[in-house]
Protein backbone atom coordinates (compact mmCIF):
# COMPACT_ATOMS: atom_id res chain seq x y z
CA UNK A 1 0.00 0.00 0.00
CA UNK A 2 1.26 3.57 -0.70
CA UNK A 3 2.08 6.17 1.71
CA UNK A 4 -0.74 8.33 0.06
CA UNK A 5 -3.24 5.29 0.53
CA UNK A 6 -2.03 4.91 3.77
CA UNK A 7 -2.56 8.74 5.07
CA UNK A 8 -5.96 9.18 3.69
CA UNK A 9 -7.03 6.05 5.28
CA UNK A 10 -5.63 7.32 8.32
CA UNK A 11 -7.28 10.52 8.14
CA UNK A 12 -10.76 9.58 6.90
CA UNK A 13 -10.43 7.40 10.25
CA UNK A 14 -9.99 10.27 12.46
CA UNK A 15 -12.32 12.20 10.06
CA UNK A 16 -15.20 9.47 11.02
CA UNK A 17 -14.68 9.40 14.58
CA UNK A 18 -14.80 13.04 14.88
CA UNK A 19 -18.03 13.16 12.41
CA UNK A 20 -19.56 10.19 14.53
CA UNK A 21 -18.85 11.81 17.96
CA UNK A 22 -20.19 15.53 16.93
CA UNK A 23 -22.96 14.00 15.17
CA UNK A 24 -24.42 11.91 18.34
CA UNK A 25 -23.52 15.22 20.52
CA UNK A 26 -25.58 17.12 18.32
CA UNK A 27 -28.67 14.75 18.11
CA UNK A 28 -28.24 14.12 22.04
CA UNK A 29 -28.51 17.95 22.68
CA UNK A 30 -31.08 18.58 19.94
CA UNK A 31 -33.14 15.40 21.60
CA UNK A 32 -33.03 16.81 24.89
CA UNK A 33 -33.81 20.23 24.17
CA UNK A 34 -36.99 18.94 21.99
CA UNK A 35 -38.28 16.85 25.20
CA UNK A 36 -37.37 19.95 27.61
CA UNK A 37 -39.47 22.29 25.62
CA UNK A 38 -42.15 19.71 25.30
CA UNK A 39 -41.79 19.61 29.16
CA UNK A 40 -41.62 23.78 29.49
CA UNK A 41 -44.47 23.62 27.42
CA UNK A 42 -46.85 21.17 29.17
CA UNK A 43 -46.32 23.19 32.40
CA UNK A 44 -47.00 26.41 30.78
CA UNK A 45 -50.22 25.56 29.43
CA UNK A 46 -51.04 23.68 32.94
CA UNK A 47 -49.98 26.98 34.91
CA UNK A 48 -52.46 29.16 32.12
CA UNK A 49 -55.29 26.41 32.41
CA UNK A 50 -55.47 26.21 36.06
CA UNK A 51 -54.95 30.33 35.92
CA UNK A 52 -58.58 29.93 34.52
CA UNK A 53 -60.38 28.09 37.05
CA UNK A 54 -62.58 30.26 39.17
CA UNK A 55 -65.10 30.38 42.41
CA UNK A 56 -68.24 29.00 40.44
CA UNK A 57 -71.76 31.20 40.85
CA UNK A 58 -74.28 29.56 43.72
CA UNK A 59 -76.13 26.98 42.88
CA UNK A 60 -73.51 25.56 40.30
CA UNK A 61 -73.38 22.35 41.94
CA UNK A 62 -69.89 22.88 41.81
CA UNK A 63 -67.45 24.77 44.09
CA UNK A 64 -65.52 26.05 40.73
CA UNK A 65 -66.10 26.26 36.90
CA UNK A 66 -63.64 26.94 34.08
CA UNK A 67 -63.32 30.24 32.48
CA UNK A 68 -62.46 28.66 29.31
CA UNK A 69 -60.50 31.09 26.59
CA UNK A 70 -60.44 29.14 23.47
CA UNK A 71 -57.93 31.28 22.08
CA UNK A 72 -55.25 30.14 24.69
CA UNK A 73 -55.32 26.55 23.55
CA UNK A 74 -56.42 27.11 19.47
CA UNK A 75 -55.05 24.59 17.30
CA UNK A 76 -53.40 21.92 19.82
CA UNK A 77 -56.43 21.31 22.09
CA UNK A 78 -59.51 22.46 20.02
CA UNK A 79 -60.04 19.91 17.52
CA UNK A 80 -60.62 15.76 17.39
CA UNK A 81 -57.65 15.39 15.66
CA UNK A 82 -55.38 17.46 17.85
CA UNK A 83 -52.15 15.61 19.28
CA UNK A 84 -53.07 17.79 22.43
CA UNK A 85 -55.19 16.74 25.39
CA UNK A 86 -56.74 18.78 28.82
CA UNK A 87 -59.34 18.24 31.21
CA UNK A 88 -59.87 19.90 34.58
CA UNK A 89 -61.33 17.90 37.46
CA UNK A 90 -62.70 18.76 40.94
CA UNK A 91 -62.09 17.15 44.54
CA UNK A 92 -64.65 15.45 44.18
CA UNK A 93 -63.39 13.72 41.32
CA UNK A 94 -65.94 15.65 38.84
CA UNK A 95 -65.01 16.58 35.53
CA UNK A 96 -65.10 20.27 34.89
CA UNK A 97 -63.45 20.78 31.68
CA UNK A 98 -61.65 18.75 28.78
CA UNK A 99 -60.19 19.75 25.53
CA UNK A 100 -62.99 18.61 22.29
CA UNK A 101 -59.66 16.23 21.20
CA UNK A 102 -60.26 13.95 23.89
CA UNK A 103 -63.70 13.66 22.58
CA UNK A 104 -65.80 11.06 25.08
CA UNK A 105 -62.72 9.76 26.41
CA UNK A 106 -60.72 11.60 29.44
CA UNK A 107 -57.18 11.52 30.60
CA UNK A 108 -55.51 9.00 33.51
CA UNK A 109 -56.36 10.62 36.79
CA UNK A 110 -53.37 11.28 38.65
CA UNK A 111 -53.00 9.71 42.38
CA UNK A 112 -52.22 11.59 45.56
CA UNK A 113 -50.34 10.18 47.79
CA UNK A 114 -51.81 12.10 50.51
CA UNK A 115 -55.23 11.63 49.79
CA UNK A 116 -56.61 8.45 51.60
CA UNK A 117 -60.11 7.98 50.26
CA UNK A 118 -61.72 8.92 47.24
CA UNK A 119 -61.17 9.55 43.81
CA UNK A 120 -57.53 10.80 44.24
CA UNK A 121 -56.34 7.80 46.29
CA UNK A 122 -53.63 5.69 45.40
CA UNK A 123 -54.53 2.51 44.55
CA UNK A 124 -51.71 0.42 46.63
CA UNK A 125 -50.80 2.13 50.24
CA UNK A 126 -47.41 2.42 48.96
CA UNK A 127 -45.96 5.41 48.36
CA UNK A 128 -44.36 4.18 45.09
CA UNK A 129 -44.93 4.33 41.53
CA UNK A 130 -42.89 2.00 39.43
CA UNK A 131 -39.60 2.40 40.64
CA UNK A 132 -39.70 6.02 41.34
CA UNK A 133 -40.67 7.51 45.06
CA UNK A 134 -43.25 10.05 45.44
CA UNK A 135 -42.85 13.44 47.24
CA UNK A 136 -45.76 13.70 50.27
CA UNK A 137 -47.98 16.39 48.72
CA UNK A 138 -46.70 16.62 45.41
CA UNK A 139 -48.63 19.53 43.44
CA UNK A 140 -46.89 19.11 40.10
CA UNK A 141 -45.90 16.01 38.41
CA UNK A 142 -44.59 15.08 34.49
CA UNK A 143 -45.14 11.10 33.89
CA UNK A 144 -45.63 9.38 30.82
CA UNK A 145 -49.44 7.99 30.28
CA UNK A 146 -51.33 6.29 27.91
CA UNK A 147 -54.38 7.23 25.91
CA UNK A 148 -57.42 5.26 25.61
CA UNK A 149 -56.49 4.69 21.95
CA UNK A 150 -53.54 2.92 23.30
CA UNK A 151 -51.31 5.80 21.92
CA UNK A 152 -48.43 7.07 24.47
CA UNK A 153 -48.00 10.43 25.40
CA UNK A 154 -46.58 12.79 28.12
CA UNK A 155 -48.93 14.03 31.07
CA UNK A 156 -48.40 17.36 33.36
CA UNK A 157 -50.57 17.60 35.93
CA UNK A 158 -51.28 20.46 38.76
CA UNK A 159 -52.77 20.18 42.07
CA UNK A 160 -54.36 23.66 42.70
CA UNK A 161 -56.27 25.64 44.98
CA UNK A 162 -57.90 28.58 43.04
CA UNK A 163 -58.35 30.85 46.33
CA UNK A 164 -54.94 29.92 47.66
CA UNK A 165 -52.70 29.11 44.47
CA UNK A 166 -50.57 26.23 45.14
CA UNK A 167 -51.64 23.50 47.52
CA UNK A 168 -50.83 23.64 50.82
CA UNK A 169 -52.82 21.02 52.53
CA UNK A 170 -54.58 21.98 55.98
CA UNK A 171 -57.08 20.46 58.24
CA UNK A 172 -59.33 22.65 56.27
CA UNK A 173 -58.10 22.36 52.72
CA UNK A 174 -58.48 18.96 51.84
CA UNK A 175 -61.36 19.27 49.27
CA UNK A 176 -60.62 22.73 48.01
CA UNK A 177 -58.39 21.70 45.04
CA UNK A 178 -58.88 21.22 41.68
CA UNK A 179 -56.80 19.03 39.55
CA UNK A 180 -55.38 20.27 36.04
CA UNK A 181 -53.87 18.08 33.35
CA UNK A 182 -52.32 18.58 30.67
CA UNK A 183 -50.97 15.78 28.04
CA UNK A 184 -49.18 15.73 24.74
CA UNK A 185 -48.48 12.76 22.51
CA UNK A 186 -45.38 12.13 21.93
CA UNK A 187 -45.80 10.52 18.35
CA UNK A 188 -45.05 14.28 16.85
CA UNK A 189 -41.87 14.53 19.23
CA UNK A 190 -40.69 11.22 17.83
CA UNK A 191 -41.72 11.99 14.05
CA UNK A 192 -39.40 15.40 14.40
CA UNK A 193 -36.63 12.84 16.14
CA UNK A 194 -37.22 10.89 13.07
CA UNK A 195 -36.57 13.93 10.80
CA UNK A 196 -33.82 15.46 12.54
CA UNK A 197 -31.97 12.02 12.37
CA UNK A 198 -32.32 11.82 9.06
CA UNK A 199 -31.02 15.23 8.49
CA UNK A 200 -28.00 14.80 10.65
CA UNK A 201 -26.77 11.27 9.69
CA UNK A 202 -27.07 12.75 6.01
CA UNK A 203 -24.71 15.69 6.98
CA UNK A 204 -22.58 13.19 8.40
CA UNK A 205 -22.50 11.26 5.44
CA UNK A 206 -22.00 14.40 3.37
CA UNK A 207 -19.65 15.52 5.38
CA UNK A 208 -17.64 12.12 5.22
CA UNK A 209 -17.67 12.44 1.21
CA UNK A 210 -16.76 16.12 1.57
CA UNK A 211 -13.66 15.09 3.98
CA UNK A 212 -12.61 12.00 1.73
CA UNK A 213 -12.56 14.38 -1.40
CA UNK A 214 -10.44 17.41 0.68
CA UNK A 215 -7.94 14.74 2.34
CA UNK A 216 -7.37 13.42 -1.64
CA UNK A 217 -6.53 17.01 -2.45
CA UNK A 218 -4.37 17.58 0.59
CA UNK A 219 -2.62 14.38 0.84
CA UNK A 220 -1.82 14.53 -2.90
CA UNK A 221 -0.55 18.73 -2.55
CA UNK A 222 1.58 17.44 0.56
CA UNK A 223 3.06 15.02 -1.12
CA UNK A 224 3.82 16.78 -4.09
CA UNK A 225 6.96 17.90 -3.52
CA UNK A 226 7.79 14.09 -3.11
CA UNK A 227 6.88 13.10 -6.25
CA UNK A 228 9.14 16.31 -7.29
CA UNK A 229 12.17 15.27 -6.07
CA UNK A 230 11.80 11.41 -7.25
CA UNK A 231 11.59 13.03 -10.61
CA UNK A 232 15.08 14.75 -10.00
CA UNK A 233 16.51 11.82 -8.75
CA UNK A 234 15.73 9.81 -11.84
CA UNK A 235 17.11 12.59 -14.31
CA UNK A 236 20.14 12.66 -12.80
CA UNK A 237 22.89 11.25 -14.34
CA UNK A 238 25.65 11.19 -12.20
CA UNK A 239 28.47 10.08 -14.31
CA UNK A 240 28.17 13.75 -16.14
CA UNK A 241 28.48 15.24 -12.88
CA UNK A 242 24.61 15.47 -12.65
CA UNK A 243 23.06 16.77 -9.59
CA UNK A 244 19.52 17.19 -7.63
CA UNK A 245 18.25 20.48 -8.40
CA UNK A 246 17.33 22.15 -4.88
CA UNK A 247 15.28 25.34 -5.69
CA UNK A 248 11.74 25.17 -5.51
CA UNK A 249 11.88 21.97 -3.35
CA UNK A 250 9.84 22.10 0.05
CA UNK A 251 10.85 22.52 3.55
CA UNK A 252 11.40 19.12 4.00
CA UNK A 253 12.21 17.82 0.46
CA UNK A 254 15.07 20.17 0.30
CA UNK A 255 17.27 18.43 2.87
CA UNK A 256 17.39 14.94 1.16
CA UNK A 257 18.08 16.89 -2.10
CA UNK A 258 21.01 18.55 -0.35
CA UNK A 259 21.79 14.73 1.38
CA UNK A 260 21.56 13.52 -2.22
CA UNK A 261 23.47 16.13 -3.78
CA UNK A 262 26.18 15.36 -1.40
CA UNK A 263 26.29 11.86 -2.28
CA UNK A 264 26.53 12.63 -5.72
CA UNK A 265 29.72 14.27 -5.23
CA UNK A 266 31.63 11.67 -2.64
CA UNK A 267 30.40 9.23 -5.28
CA UNK A 268 31.93 11.64 -8.32
CA UNK A 269 35.31 12.41 -6.00
CA UNK A 270 35.21 8.26 -5.65
CA UNK A 271 35.31 7.43 -9.10
CA UNK A 272 38.01 10.11 -10.22
CA UNK A 273 40.66 8.60 -7.95
CA UNK A 274 39.37 4.82 -9.28
CA UNK A 275 40.46 6.59 -12.83
CA UNK A 276 43.68 8.10 -11.75
CA UNK A 277 44.70 5.73 -10.39
CA UNK A 278 43.94 3.00 -13.02
CA UNK A 279 45.29 5.58 -15.52
CA UNK A 280 48.70 5.45 -13.57
CA UNK A 281 48.76 2.01 -13.53
CA UNK A 282 48.08 1.53 -16.85
CA UNK A 283 51.08 3.74 -17.77
CA UNK A 284 53.28 2.14 -14.94
CA UNK A 285 52.91 -1.27 -15.94
CA UNK A 286 53.31 -0.29 -19.81
CA UNK A 287 57.15 -0.78 -20.16
CA UNK A 288 57.40 -3.79 -17.90
CA UNK A 289 54.37 -5.62 -20.06
CA UNK A 290 56.56 -4.36 -23.57
CA UNK A 291 59.49 -5.81 -22.19
CA UNK A 292 57.70 -9.04 -20.99
CA UNK A 293 56.40 -8.83 -24.80
CA UNK A 294 60.05 -8.12 -27.03
CA UNK A 295 62.01 -11.10 -24.31
CA UNK A 296 58.50 -13.90 -25.46
CA UNK A 297 58.81 -12.51 -28.90
CA UNK A 298 62.73 -13.08 -29.01
CA UNK A 299 62.36 -16.59 -26.89
CA UNK A 300 59.66 -17.31 -29.75
CA UNK A 301 61.85 -17.00 -32.82
CA UNK A 302 64.87 -18.60 -30.93
CA UNK A 303 63.17 -21.69 -30.11
CA UNK A 304 63.90 -23.32 -33.52
CA UNK A 305 67.27 -22.32 -33.78
CA UNK A 306 67.93 -24.19 -30.14
CA UNK A 307 66.77 -27.31 -31.61
CA UNK A 308 68.92 -26.90 -34.57
CA UNK A 309 71.37 -26.28 -32.98
CA UNK A 310 71.09 -29.22 -30.42
CA UNK A 311 70.32 -31.89 -33.44
CA UNK A 312 73.50 -30.73 -34.82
Amino acid sequence: MSIRNRLIRLSMLLATVVVLVTAAGFWIALYAAMKTELFVELISDAGRLALMVEKAEPGAGAAYSVDLREHLFAGRYSAADQDGFFEVWAADGRSLAKSASLASGELTRPSLVDQTSGPWAPSTPLHRIGERMRAENQDLELAPITLLNGKQAIMCWIRWNPMRGPMVVGPNERDEFVVVAVAREVASMEAEQRNFTVIIVSSALLALVVFRVLIGMLVSRGLRPLGLLTREVERVDAERGGRVTERGMSQETAPIARALNAMLSKTEQTLERERRFNENAAHELRTPIAEIRAVADVAKRLQGRESLMTAI
